[in-house]
């Protein structure tokens, strides 16, 4: 449908919170849509936010709530002509990783990888799929998100303010027109 997007932000580990007063990482009991003042929410999340890689988050995401975000994400992108973008993700968490693939399984989906360079983890996942279900977007260029929303996603077909803007010039007098009566001499 024209004007319809499912955007999901699904993987990031920000319950996962380094501790360097005690030089610890620890997982924090963050409840989903925590207000900005909620006690567990750090004064400066950007110096504490890290993504820890391990097993625990492949075995994480099998429980509340993100066996149900990842059984949402696998139906909506494991069906025919379904359409996946990929926006600096590094292709390191095979729980992921196995879902896109099972997608690419069927021969009408497609996904567009944008990243700013392809390192081995993205060849090995392109590797593993066929090379016309898959559009690469790789470098600074393409990794800048002004960048690339200006000079290549597409505009909408639907696009409301340009149509209201026909219809009120349709109805205006131009000028020098003999038929509006304006700016006739």
């Amino acid at each position: 449908m024209e004007g319809v997007v499912r955007l999901t932000k699904l993987h990031g580990s920000l319950d996962w919170l380094y501790d360097s007063s005690v030089g610890l990482i620890r997982k924090i009991g963050l409840p989903f849509g925590a207000a900005a003042d909620h006690t567990d929410v750090p004064e400066k999340p950007v110096d504490t936010v890290m993504i820890y890689p391990n097993p625990a988050k492949d075995v994480e995401t099998t429980a509340y709530p993100y066996a149900e975000l990842f059984r949402d994400m696998a139906a909506a992108v494991c069906r025919p002509n379904a359409v996946v973008v990929t926006y600096g993700y590094g292709f390191g968490d095979d729980h992921i990783n196995r879902v896109l693939l099972d997608m690419l399984t069927i021969p009408s989906t497609h996904m567009v990888i944008v990243t700013y360079s392809a390192d081995d983890r993205v060849q090995k996942f392109c590797a593993s799929a066929r090379d016309a279900q898959i559009s690469l977007l790789i470098g600074p260029h393409f990794a800048d998100l002004d960048s690339l929303v200006e000079n290549y996603f597409p505009k909408p077909a639907l696009d409301y303010i340009t149509g209201r803007l026909v219809e009120l010039m349709k109805h205006r007098p131009v000028a020098g027109d003999p038929s509006s009566g304006v700016g006739a001499a």
